[in-house]
């Protein structure tokens, strides 16, 4: 710092201003031990200037889920993808955790905010039980930001329309004419599921539907779950028969559920429509591609973490934001066939 201090003709005190974007040079001077450093080849450590400003330059993204079940979904990779492009525009490095059980989560939380490890928390998708983590992070004071909702409304959560999501994707199956229909939706512990499974009995009740003709399945947000789901689906009507189409509520469960039907020689579309929840690379990846509604995943991970570092700099930013979600048609649906044109519909 002392030889850039020389070469510009400035204090090293006007050099760490510089390096530390603080507001006391004039951009004259600036320009000059910028070039200084340039001509020198010289670049201020990282570490240095954390120490300085009292920062780790580190965000952390607390996923509540179990690990496998992180990495094995897409929506995850995508989300991640989001906070990274913004950690990366505000030179911090986003650092994942996932956490099983209340236990563990308690010990990586606790770990993360009482030690300073990292600047601020984008926390992920909690359910109910996991409100005890919120009220740590409130009162240690570590800035952070909940993808997803809550209950509180002075928290900061960014969101998607979930609801309204739902609706969309109910509104299609009914207007193909079906009636007959199953709804395979995540654990009723996750705020989530339960703003989809509003909408689809919300839909319903506007056409004047009994809530009996769509048999609610819980598969737990997997693959697995969903293939379950979907065969308890099958046999869950009585005497009615199988439904003629079923909606997931995310991609994960439509393709376990599109599996399930494969192996059982029922077709989709033509005997059995399927419509997915999120858009990730598995809804053109699967056979057929699958009708679902697409929720702006990585934007949701890349507009928490701007409003975090919003956070972090003491910048004011609105309490919550929630973003549209839209039905994307693909051909796993199609409009009921009459049964007079074969198969069991």
């Amino acid at each position: 710092m002392r030889d850039v201090a020389a070469h510009a003709g400035v204090s090293p005190a006007t050099v760490s201003y510089v390096i530390n974007n603080r507001n006391r040079v004039g951009e004259a001077v600036r320009q000059r031990v910028l070039d200084a450093m340039k001509d020198l080849a010289y670049y201020p450590s990282a570490s240095a200037r954390s120490l300085v400003r009292q920062r780790t330059n580190l965000i952390g993204f607390l996923i509540p889920h179990r690990p496998e079940s992180v990495f094995l979904d897409p929506y995850f990779a995508e989300l991640m993808r989001g906070v990274a492009i913004s950690a990366d525009a505000h030179e911090c490095s986003p650092v994942m955790v996932t956490v099983e059980g209340d236990d563990h989560a308690r010990v990586v939380s606790g770990r993360l905010v009482r030690n300073n490890l990292v600047d601020g928390i984008i926390v992920s998708y909690l359910s109910d039980h996991d409100s005890y983590l919120l009220a740590e992070m409130e009162q240690t004071a570590i800035p952070f930001v909940i993808i997803g909702s809550a209950k509180k409304r002075s928290y900061t959560t960014v969101d998607v329309d979930n609801r309204d999501g739902a609706e969309q994707a109910m509104a299609h199956l009914l207007a193909l004419g079906h009636h007959a229909l199953g709804f395979i939706n995540g654990p009723d512990d996750a705020p989530h599921a339960r703003q989809r499974l509003w909408g689809v009995r919300s839909l319903l009740l506007a056409h004047e539907l009994p809530l009996s003709c769509c048999p609610v399945v819980n598969g737990g947000f997997s693959r697995e779950g969903g293939y379950a789901a979907m065969q308890q689906l099958l046999t869950s009507r009585g005497g009615e028969g199988a439904p003629t189409a079923v909606f997931a509520a995310s991609d994960q469960m439509a393709v376990g559920a599109v599996q399930c039907l494969h192996e059982r020689g029922v077709r989709v579309p033509d005997d059995i429509s399927l419509v997915g929840f999120d858009d990730n690379l598995l809804a053109t990846a699967t056979y057929p591609t699958l009708t679902t509604v697409r929720q702006p995943i990585r934007q949701l991970g890349e507009m928490a973490a701007d409003f975090l570092f919003k956070k972090i700099n003491g910048l004011p930013l609105p309490p919550s934001i929630t973003l549209p979600t839209e039905l994307v048609v693909r051909d796993s649906t199609m409009a009921r066939r009459a049964p007079a044109e074969g198969g069991p519909r």
